[in-house]
């Protein structure tokens, strides 16, 4: 299995046992690679860390929740692996801008609960746990968009 085939699968992985505890040793013994490579790898591809895209994940989750449902924030806050509505709170302020009550009561802007990544020539577009390969030319995160060349994706890959 090569990089971005690990990549993809630890991604649908992720998606498909979100609200259960994760670690990296556990994702990564699903693509059969050592949590240190792994993790090297996938925030080389990814441009971010694998415990950043999980927390990024959960509280676009958690967000898409409570702007559509009447669950108790502390509901979804354990959901998401929060033990408390403090710090849940603190997490979702920083990643969406506003609070959760503000999401109740207002109609706000939060951020895409769709992760969007591109990568030299494929992409996957996790969303409802399936993934999709596409041909592309240049890596998108989050928005941010920066061209790279194949011959040079490939020797960045060989050094991992």
């Amino acid at each position: 299995m090569g990089w971005m085939e690990a990549v993809g699968t630890a991604i649908q992985y992720v998606e498909e046992h979100i609200t259960e505890d994760l670690s990296a040793e556990e994702i990564a013994k699903q693509v059969n690679l050592s949590p240190f490579y792994f993790q090297k790898g996938f925030a080389m591809l990814c441009g971010f860390t694998l415990a950043e895209y999980i927390r990024n994940r959960r509280l676009a989750l958690a967000g898409g929740e409570l702007a559509a449902g009447s669950e108790k924030v502390i509901d979804i806050a354990l959901k998401y692996g929060y033990d408390s509505p403090d710090s849940f709170t603190k997490a979702f302020t920083r990643f969406h801008g506003v609070t959760p009550s503000q999401v109740r009561k207002e109609q706000v802007m939060l951020k895409s609960e769709r992760f969007f990544l591109t990568k030299a020539r494929r992409s996957w577009f996790p969303s409802s746990g399936s993934s999709t390969i596409r041909k592309a030319e240049e890596k998108r995160l989050w928005g941010h968009t920066a061209s790279i060349s194949t011959r040079k994706w490939d020797r960045t890959l060989l050094n991992i």
